[in-house]
């Protein structure tokens, strides 16, 4: 529905505004910094401190396939496909041109699948597996769109550096997540803000040292909180590394150690808070997303702009026919890798059933992460199609637009069909350290178990 208002306002301004300004700077509509740096980082942050433990530790291994494996095959067939037919039904686009376009639209939205799935409270097994796979897919197609930009079309002859730079992203961003979070465990322990506040509310304290503790420490918890959680992000992204990556990896570390440390009165504040920011930068994202799009439709019909002719039929053509690839490439390795994780249970119960692979291929929604790379090709084809870029962002918006409203849309009603279960919490308390493991070590050294304590609860290691 946000979309809906955003193009609202986005005709709006076109009919009220002379051209010149309207066209003046697209990126004033959807700015991919500002995106990037601000909308993005209460999403997955929220989404890894949301995210069950114990059930993303169940299917990990089917997440990374899908997110890392799936996602390159996926990139790998569309980028052959659009290169390979662009002469003969798209608009003539380049090499990297293909890539950059095959590489955005392979990634599945976090924001599209939080916000669908978190609302219909879908089975929680399906749930993890969706959302993990949705977040950790777009650090691998972020880093898939960096490699083709960066190195176009020497792009073959540099596999290894680019295979190289892959692994150092991925594995460097998650390593700099965890220790953020570790970092945020460690300073709440050893402040003892948490611990004071707790003690303000209980009677181990006295009457006249309790009014020595300012009243206003869960504000000054949650704000720190918040501030570490966005330091993960920019402090990964300015090497170029992954910050989506680095964000819902603090968000795991964070949840299970920092906090713990937090008084129960900020632990609610910044649960509270989270969510609020989450859902402000989502709806947020989709009214740029419908402004933004309002804008390119018209810079794909207006035959005046950049002294070339542009058919809004160019920007169809590549929108159906990206669709049906985006569909068809889901399904080739989405299916076979399921396929291959069952035939390795021997426990029905552990398999994932056919009609949440349904689920799984029909929830590929794109959406705003789609749009913000598709706001970073430039163009580079020879004979004029600098253009091109206008024709990739309408084209992609178009994708965000229906697989939003269709795909999005018919999800409960396939949900239904299949008798998958929604309206169901997710299981509480599952994910503890045993005795011995390195988890519990850390948890020893990282949190401190006198606050449950003195707020009259009983401590349970790493309890969701």
């Amino acid at each position: 529905m946000t979309i809906v208002v955003g193009f609202i306002v986005g005709m709006v301004i076109k009919t009220q505004l002379p051209p010149s300004m309207v066209y003046a700077e697209t990126n004033m509509y959807f700015n991919p910094i500002f995106f990037q740096l601000f909308l993005l980082p209460p999403i997955i942050f929220e989404a890894g401190y949301g995210l069950n433990m114990a059930l993303f530790g169940k299917h990990v291994w089917k997440i990374l396939s899908l997110a890392v494996f799936g996602t390159l095959i996926s990139t790998a067939v569309t980028w052959f496909a659009l290169y390979t037919d662009s002469t003969d039904f798209l608009i003539d686009l380049s090499f990297s041109e293909s890539g950059q376009f095959a590489a955005l639209i392979s990634a599945i939205d976090p924001v599209a699948t939080l916000a669908l799935f978190g609302a219909l409270k879908v089975d929680p097994d399906l749930n993890s597996i969706v959302v993990g796979e949705s977040v950790l897919n777009d650090a691998v197609a972020l880093i898939s769109f960096r490699a083709v930009t960066h190195f176009g079309v020497h792009l073959k002859d540099e596999y290894e550096s680019i295979v190289f730079s892959f692994i150092i992203t991925g594995v460097g961003s998650a390593i700099m997540g965890i220790v953020v979070g570790f970092a945020g465990a460690l300073t709440f322990k050893v402040m003892g803000m948490g611990k004071r506040a707790a003690q303000k509310n209980s009677s181990t304290l006295s009457e006249h040292d309790r009014d020595h503790i300012a009243s206003d420490l869960p504000h000054v918890e949650c704000l720190i909180f918040v501030a570490l959680a966005y330091i993960s992000f920019v402090g990964a992204e300015l090497p170029e590394n992954s910050g989506i990556v680095a964000s819902l990896f603090t968000g795991f570390t964070m949840r299970a150690y920092a906090r713990p440390n937090l008084s129960a009165k900020a632990r609610g504040q910044c649960d509270s808070l989270l969510k609020a920011l989450a859902s402000l930068s989502e709806n947020t994202v989709y009214i740029l997303v419908g402004l933004a799009l309002t804008i390119e439709l018209e810079y794909v019909t207006n035959e005046t702009l950049e002294g070339t002719t542009l058919e809004i039929w160019d920007s169809v053509h590549a929108f159906v026919y990206v669709i049906v690839l985006a569909v068809a490439v889901r399904a080739v390795h989405l299916f076979p890798i399921i396929f291959g994780f069952n035939a390795f249970q021997s426990h029905a119960k552990d398999r994932v059933p056919f009609s949440h692979q349904i689920v799984m291929w029909f929830s590929g929604l794109r959406g705003a992460i789609a749009v913000a790379l598709a706001y970073q090709v430039e163009g580079d084809n020879e004979g004029g199609t600098a253009n091109n870029k206008h024709i990739i962002r309408a084209a992609t918006m178009m994708t965000v637009v229906f697989t939003t409203f269709a795909f999005g849309g018919c999800t409960p009603c396939l949900l239904e069909q299949l008798k998958i279960d929604t309206g169901v919490d997710p299981p509480k308390g599952e994910a503890k350290t045993e005795e011995g493991s390195i988890f519990r070590a850390i948890e020893d050294v990282l949190v401190d178990p006198d606050i449950a304590k003195l707020e009259g609860e009983e401590y349970k290691p790493l309890a969701a």
